[in-house]
């Protein structure tokens, strides 16, 4: 979904991409998929706790954390987030994604 278009709009690594975004898809999706977050928490360290435990993960295997700290430009977001709509991951995410969901999300990790 947002992974894959960061990295064709960027250049990202793919993972990377991933990496980055996880902690706030998690936290966008808890919402809807309740007990499927609560176990990847729990997975990860923390039933209670998802993306917390998804970022500090990332920030111990020392990669960056936010979108500007891997060179995404903020015009960038603006860019994946009307791309998002005809992304069929996107589509397929548990909880509608509108246009401004993935805008919001892109700048809470950017």
């Amino acid at each position: 979904g947002l992974a894959q278009l960061l990295g064709g709009r960027t250049g990202m690594a793919h993972g990377l991409a991933n990496a980055i975004v996880l902690p706030g898809a998690l936290a966008f999706n808890a919402e809807a998929v309740p007990a499927e977050i609560a176990r990847i928490g729990a997975a990860l360290g923390d039933a209670a706790d998802p993306a917390g435990e998804a970022r500090r993960l990332v920030a111990h295997l020392d990669l960056p954390t936010r979108l500007r700290d891997a060179g995404v430009e903020e015009e960038d977001l603006d860019a994946v987030a009307r791309l998002s709509q005809g992304n069929m991951s996107v589509r397929a995410n548990p909880r509608p994604v509108s246009e401004d969901d993935a805008r919001a999300l892109l700048q809470s990790i950017w």
